[in-house]
């Protein structure tokens, strides 16, 4: 836009009505280089007052055109009958009041001027006490039939931390390109995600960046594509251990290591959430520690380890009966929390995609990815003191996680005992040594990378094993079983060898460290 040059004159500030607004009208001889019904800054100098700055539209009133100043500006400068200095510039701006619920009306003229349609998104700049907001919004409209023959168009501000109950100025900076559900022509690996999104608006603001509007709820920007693939683990995790169902999404992290992951990928799916964490800790009878300094160390704990910000009230101290409880973790279970319903539905959809394709994949690494994402939000090491193994634990009807390992080929046992004795419906699969020497190549490398503890008593079990120690030459005596299983599985009990050896090095520099 060519914006005019600034006019300057002086002139005293009238009343505009009998409730205390006030007028300014602009000169005979200035009205042929203005516009009626565009809006204007306009500055305003008086000797006894810092100079005050408003946008406000050109009207006519009373056969002279000038500009309505607010009622609360005039009572507060007492401008009525005051000689003035006035400087006005067009403006890119219209006035607008940010209601309590943060929402503006646009004025109809704006809104015929330029073609604005319910339904449509617009970048937008909000401008409040020299303070400039950005936000893309939504056009909403108000059905106001039978009070006014004109309806009124609506913007709810969602996104910004902007001041409500004051007026501001607005300008439009751009229509954003709104989305199809529809997959467009894209390279078989990328996955369209508008695609989940059906009966939502969403727009374009980036080359592979949209806004999602659905119903009320507050919007979410994600990724326009993604390559399934770069989350086939990450989604192993939350099947595992994430909500299915509710009014918001989260996840469980045992360490601070699974926690750094977790946000990690989850920033690269949702781009403008906050998110927030519930701590709950299991304090042992021998533990003297108050709650208060319990809470404090656990703050400064996270905070340490994986730069993470747990609020005091969010943590939740519970104490065992006992010293030695199940499952107990120095540094609690955190659970990584949205209450953006739109996140649960993304994580749904991507999820159920994931599965779709591992479906129907032949690729063994990606098939291995899901299982060891599966194994890290819910995985242990089992089998008592003579026997190893891997384990987790599933719901009995649960196709998903069967159909997965028969593809792998990896023999598991199951145990029902929960289900015979009709005290729940989950079972627990079970992945035995001969079965982890099978695949030890990618397990070694893959399984619990962000659950330090859990993988150091994989190694040292494992390692312990005598069958192990036989491959090691640290036993003479193979037991039959054994033996059978070298007879009829062809390996190169090299590798094999040469792969525990690494193992035995990583265990060393663990112990090293725990040391140090």
């Amino acid at each position: 836009m060519v914006r005019m040059s600034v006019l300057t004159w002086e002139k005293r500030v009238a009343k505009g009505n009998s409730k205390g607004t006030g007028w300014l009208p602009i000169p005979r001889e200035l009205e042929e280089r203005v516009e009626l019904g565009t809006y204007y800054d306009i500055s305003i100098h008086e000797k006894e007052m810092v100079p005050l700055d408003i946008t406000t539209k050109l009207v006519e009133y009373s056969g002279y055109w000038g500009f309505y100043i607010p009622k609360a500006i005039c009572e507060k400068h007492s401008l009525i009958r005051k000689r003035v200095e006035i400087m006005i510039e067009e403006s890119e701006y219209f006035p607008a009041q940010i209601s309590a619920d943060k929402r503006i009306y646009l004025p109809y003229s704006y809104v015929v001027e330029n073609e604005i349609k319910e339904n449509e998104l617009y970048e937008i700049e909000i401008v409040v006490d020299g303070l400039a907001f950005g936000e893309v919004v939504l056009i909403s409209k108000t059905d106001r039939s039978k009070i006014s023959r004109l309806d009124e168009y609506i913007i709810t501000i969602r996104l910004c931390a902007i001041p409500k109950k004051v007026r501001a100025k607005v300008k439009f900076i751009r229509k954003i390109k709104v989305l199809s559900p529809v997959k467009p022509p894209l390279p078989e690996e990328y996955f369209y995600l508008p695609s989940l999104f059906h009966g939502a608006i969403m727009g374009k603001i980036d080359p592979n960046e949209m806004i999602i509007f659905k119903g009320n709820h507050v919007p979410i920007i994600t990724p326009i594509t993604v390559k399934l693939e770069e989350y086939i683990h990450y989604f192993g995790c939350y099947y595992a251990d994430g909500t299915k169902v509710g009014p918001g999404w989260s996840t469980s992290a045992s360490t601070p290591e699974q926690a750094t992951y977790f946000i990690e990928r989850y920033e690269k799916l949702v781009f403008n959430d906050i998110l927030d964490y519930v701590l709950i800790y299991s304090q042992k009878p021998s533990d003297k520690r108050t709650e208060e300094e319990v809470r404090k160390d656990l703050q400064e704990y996270w905070k340490r380890e994986a730069s993470i910000n747990i609020k005091r009230k969010k943590i939740k101290i519970r104490v065992t009966k006992h010293d030695n409880p199940l499952k107990w973790n120095k540094c609690g279970s955190l659970r990584i929390c949205s209450y953006k319903a739109q996140v649960l539905d993304l994580h749904m959809g991507l999820l159920g995609e994931i599965v779709y394709y591992l479906n129907g994949s032949e690729n063994r690494a990606h098939l291995w990815q899901f299982l060891f994402g599966i194994l890290e939000g819910d995985g242990s090491v089992c089998g008592g003191i003579k026997r190893f193994g891997i384990g987790f634990a599933f719901h009995k009807g649960d196709q998903v996680i069967r159909e997965l390992l028969d593809k792998l080929e990896v023999k598991y046992s199951v145990d029902l005992s929960r289900v015979k004795n009709k005290t729940g419906s989950g079972i627990f699969a079970s992945i035995w040594l001969f079965e982890v020497l099978l695949n030890l190549k990618i397990l070694s490398q893959n399984i619990f990378i962000y659950y330090p503890k859990r993988r150091k008593t994989f190694i040292e079990r494992l390692l312990n094993q005598p069958t192990v120690r036989f491959i090691m030459g640290k036993n003479t005596h193979l037991a039959p079983i054994s033996e059978n299983f070298f007879m009829e599985n062809d390996f190169n009990l090299e590798d094999i060898e040469q792969i525990l050896y690494s193992l035995t090095l990583e265990l060393s520099n663990i112990k090293l460290e725990t040391k140090i």
